[in-house]
């Protein structure tokens, strides 16, 4: 399943669900509704349409107008605060939902019966599914005028659909630059963007490559799927033998459809992530924030027996801040004319190095994952889809004003692999002073590898305008609550410190 992009005027592109699993707590307690009924076969619905639902418009001044004209949108994938904006601006809304999210999302019929029709493919990587939703789109004599997606999942298959059924089409080689690392990296050195050095690998077992590698680039380096996410098998090789010993027996994570690699430099500094709401080039939010420890040693110190390091991050606040935010923000004006992305929702992640200069890791056209969007959404006092789906439909930015200044998340994991026993209490979590959000990804019972980055267990969500307050429960969550595992059998299980 795959992700979308939102390039210059015909498309966007919003954010992430990592690991594949639902991002909405207490999805397992609503049933999930018969989606036969919904199939491409049955593709019309005896409900309102859009345009003929009640319309709530953003509010504008005298004389203003935030919308262009109502379009007809093409979205990907099922996330229902962005689908209920993109309904509620009266606009006509094609919906392709895959398997997954036949069966894992409660899907409401009574904005499913809003939408112009639904289309079910088996995956967003299913060329012969999606070839046969552009057929039929081209059949009725329609044209889309945005394509809008917001997953890793289905970026790749929404900017084939878009290269088929837009009213304006873009190049589909951005779509992909934004997925495959290695195009990514190019096209940023390009337009004259410090990254790291890196080398494509598209066969691990070619020798002649490997030695070609281990001959060109200074080690450490680090190695990970071409057009891989959430750090899955991504590992950190220190010596050219420890290089040789990872690919001789390489790991995928079965959600990672592509075998190809690409190998990079290790970049040293502090790693930085930022979100922005681009609309016509100028954006409508712009946040950056820092990670308490660069992911790679933080999810190293999980899965491979180390002490353990804290994986979480916090946002900056932009008064304190400011100099740093201009460099950024004219650092992803640049990142953004690489990939012709004008209009679309991006996270850029970067690294400052300890003389200050900023180097570029990745990019893509979504928010970040994880606990992103809870953090941007308390930043900004109001859920950050809303934003999104009003933002996407805009002709010009209304940039947004922070309503929270102190912000970030800590993700709680155990410390060994295995069955969860204990998890700290929710109520008492939530009820720490400076703690906005307790979400529990996984439960009691589950099974945790530990093998991958965007595994998440337990995550907190901090938001406070007094910075003492937020550091005290920032501090008090870490060091006083814990995860535990057993080996499967083990003792029975509770939710404890």
């Amino acid at each position: 399943m795959a992700q979308a992009l939102a390039l210059p005027s015909a498309i966007a592109c919003v954010a992430f669900a990592s690991s594949y699993t639902s991002t909405n707590p207490g999805d397992s307690d609503i049933p999930v509704p018969d989606f036969q009924q919904y199939t491409v076969d049955l593709c019309t619905t005896d409900g309102l349409s859009s345009r003929e639902a009640a319309v709530r418009l953003p509010e504008t001044a005298p004389g203003e107008s935030n919308l262009t004209q109502l379009k007809k949108l093409l979205m990907c994938k099922w996330e229902r605060e962005l689908l209920a904006t993109l309904l509620d601006s009266g606009n006509d809304v094609i919906l392709v939902l895959d398997d997954f999210d036949a069966e894992h999302h409660h899907l409401e019929p009574e904005l499913i019966e809003r939408t112009e029709r639904v289309y079910r493919v088996s995956s967003f990587d299913a060329l012969s599914d999606l070839s046969a939703v552009a057929a039929d789109i081209r059949l009725r004599g329609e044209r889309i005028d945005q394509v809008i997606s917001f997953t890793e999942f289905s970026q790749l298959g929404a900017g084939y659909l878009q290269s088929l059924v837009a009213a304006q089409p873009t190049d589909l080689l951005d779509w992909v630059a934004v997925r495959d690392k290695r195009l990514m990296k190019e096209r940023v050195r390009a337009a004259g963007i410090r990254t790291a050095a890196s080398l494509s690998l598209p066969d691990p077992n070619d020798r002649e490559r490997r030695e070609h590698i281990k001959r060109t680039l200074r080690f450490p380096v680090v190695v990970k799927p071409a057009l891989g996410f959430g750090t899955m098998s991504t590992r950190r090789a220190d010596t050219p033998e420890q290089f040789d010993r990872i690919l001789d027996d390489f790991h995928y994570e079965p959600l990672l459809p592509s075998r190809q690699l690409t190998v990079e430099e290790f970049v040293t500094g502090r790693e930085m992530l930022v979100e922005g709401l681009w609309v016509n080039g100028e954006p409508e939010f712009f946040v950056a924030g820092s990670y308490l420890e660069p992911r790679l040693a933080s999810i190293g110190s999980r899965t491979g027996g180390t002490t353990q390091l804290p994986d979480g991050a916090v946002l900056l606040p932009r008064e304190e801040n400011a100099q740093l935010y201009e460099r950024l923000l004219d650092f992803c004006r640049r990142v953004n004319a690489a990939f012709h992305v004008t209009h679309a929702v991006t996270e850029v992640e970067l690294f400052e190095t300890a003389d200050g200069e900023l180097v570029f890791s990745e990019m893509c056209t979504r928010l970040g994952g994880s606990a992103v969007v809870p953090m941007v959404s308390e930043h900004l006092g109001e859920p950050v889809w809303h934003i999104i789906g009003r933002g996407l439909l805009s002709d010009r930015a209304h940039p947004r004003e922070v309503v929270r200044r102190h912000v970030g998340f800590v993700n709680l994991s155990p410390e060994k692999p295995g069955v969860i026993t204990t998890l700290p209490p929710v109520d008492e979590v939530a009820a720490i002073p400076g703690v906005a959000r307790v979400w529990p990804v996984a439960k009691v019972g589950d099974t945790l590898s530990l093998s991958h980055g965007a595994e998440f267990c337990y995550i907190v969500i901090f938001g406070s305008d007094d910075r003492t307050e937020f550091d005290a429960a920032m501090k008090k969550v870490m060091t006083e609550y814990r995860v535990a595992t057993e080996p499967a059998g083990s003792a029975d299980p509770t939710s404890a410190r």
